[in-house]
């Protein structure tokens, strides 16, 4: 999306589009890695200046919906002061212990 020495930049957005259900956070743990190898732990509800949050826009604020789109942005933290950053997302399911597939690459310009 977009990046500057700011701490509170939109950094990308994520999607996911084939499951059979909207995914409970409480199961849920992003991470973003970056090119140092060290990550980030994202959520939905977070205290200024912990780790990135994940802003979601759709009707239930306990699940990531089917579809929607959720905005990742850095919170009280600089992950990407000048462009281009390259991050590796990994989302893991607790409940089943397993990482969900996808591109798990995002470059931010």
């Amino acid at each position: 999306m977009d990046a500057s020495a700011g701490t509170s930049d939109s950094l990308f957005v994520l999607q996911f589009s084939q499951a059979p259900d909207d995914i409970n956070w409480a199961n849920l743990v992003v991470q973003v890695i970056a090119a140092d190898g060290n990550p980030t732990t994202c959520a939905t509800d977070v205290a200024d200046g912990q780790g990135c949050e994940l802003m979601q826009f759709g009707s239930d604020n306990t699940a990531w919906e089917k579809s929607e789109l959720i905005h990742v942005v850095e919170n009280g933290a600089d992950m990407c002061a000048a462009a281009p950053c390259t991050f590796e997302v990994k989302i893991s399911d607790t409940n089943s212990g397993n990482d969900l597939t996808g591109s798990s690459t995002v470059v931010v310009y």
